[in-house]
């Protein structure tokens, strides 16, 4: 697996004139930070998370503890949580199928829960929420 780093002044196309160009290239993912406030009944959070590509739970190994395996962000109202975002805003309760209110205006269902986060890794997010979302709110 080749990992390419671009920043936020790489066009947006590029992740896919990649894949389509260079048929080697088997999966790309855009990367986005976000903070979202994140509502369910009377519990609210503003955390950290990221939008991001369809392939990208296949790039990276995330271990999943409940919900869809490998998860690829594919319905632009699917989330995927980590396990300490789950417990806060759901307590015991099986997290997934249930919604979650973003800032107050869209709801997302959430597909996944993965295992919290280990501390030797780069990444920082509590959630991910798929491209199209990101695509979607940009053009209109």
């Amino acid at each position: 697996m080749v990992i390419l780093s671009l920043w936020k002044n790489s066009p947006k196309i590029l992740a896919h004139t990649l894949k389509t160009e260079f048929p080697e290239i088997e999966e790309v993912a855009r990367w986005q930070n976000t903070n979202f406030l994140l509502s369910v009944g009377d519990r609210h959070f503003n955390v950290p998370g990221n939008f991001t590509d369809s392939g990208f739970l296949n790039m990276f190994s995330f271990p999943t503890l409940d919900g869809i395996q490998n998860y690829r962000l594919n319905d632009p109202t699917g989330i995927v949580i980590t396990q300490s975002l789950a417990t806060r805003l759901f307590g015991k309760e099986s997290a997934v199928g249930k919604q979650i209110r973003l800032d107050s205006v869209d709801l997302f269902v959430v597909k996944a829960v993965l295992k919290d986060l280990p501390g030797n890794t780069q990444f920082r997010f509590e959630y991910l929420l798929p491209w199209a979302y990101l695509q979607k709110n940009r053009m209109g």
